[in-house]
């Protein structure tokens, strides 16, 4: 990424910072009002203003695609939002800053390395693909990125073993006792067990569950290695059919 757009990032984070914290002095201003003034209309118009001008420059940015789950304020001096604006704010400084390179730990380096090497002796090109994919962008400190393709990936594997039924209780467990009868995994191996009914929990957590998290350098971390693995037992499952 160009040093110049970087810049351009990280003023534009600041600037949704300052937003943000301005926004939540106005409703603060309102929640005091008994013995402090009621912000005025013009302050609550003024801030959506720089919300909006803020939004206009992700497109500026080739960032269509954050303005867009970003929504516009319309310029009415009401309290909601104010809270509108600090939720949108926060999200927005989040995700511009999944987008701005970072320089990684060497021992987190390293270990990406040995896990493209795992990735490559995956015999499936579509999982090795976006595992790659992830790999990548975890590589240039992408933790969104990485986390939400890892845990696509961990999902969709759990997919492809049964049972898959939606009514079925317990089902990640019955998909554990599938790859033990299989002769995939251990029956006595706990700790493996442990790990893809944790995988399936927290890949979940992500992708559906909670829209207000995003994965942080350990999130990322903890996806991309369990879809590693969860990549392996799939091809050795697909051996055994």
């Amino acid at each position: 990424m160009e040093e110049r757009k970087i810049g351009r990032l990280i003023a534009l984070k600041t600037k949704f910072e300052e937003i943000s914290k301005k926004a939540e002095y106005l409703l603060n201003l309102e929640i005091k009002s008994s013995y402090m003034k009621y912000p005025s209309e013009s302050e609550i118009i003024a801030i959506i203003e720089d919300y909006n001008s803020a939004l206009s420059h992700l497109n500026k940015l080739d960032l269509a695609d954050l303005a867009l789950i970003l929504p516009s304020i319309s310029q009415t001096a009401e309290y909601g939002n104010l809270h509108k604006i600090i939720i949108n704010s926060h999200a927005a400084v989040n995700a511009i800053d999944s987008l701005i390179p970072k320089k990684i730990p060497s021992e987190l380096a390293n270990q990406l390395n040995d896990w493209r090497d795992e990735i490559n002796k995956i015999e499936d090109y579509d999982i090795c693909k976006n595992l790659n994919e992830a790999l990548n962008e975890m590589r240039y400190g992408h933790y969104i990125a990485s986390g939400l393709i890892s845990a696509r990936v961990i999902i969709w594997i759990l997919q492809q073993i049964p049972p898959e039924r939606k009514d079925i209780q317990n089902k990640d467990k019955k998909k554990v006792d599938t790859l033990i009868k299989a002769r995939v995994i251990k029956k006595d191996d706990r700790d493996i067990h442990e790990r893809i009914l944790r995988a399936a929990r927290f890949a979940r957590h992500f992708v559906s569950h909670r829209i207000d998290r995003y994965p942080t350098l350990n999130d990322a971390n903890s996806l991309l290695s369990d879809a590693v693995k969860l990549g392996i037992i799939y091809t050795s499952l697909k051996k055994k059919r």
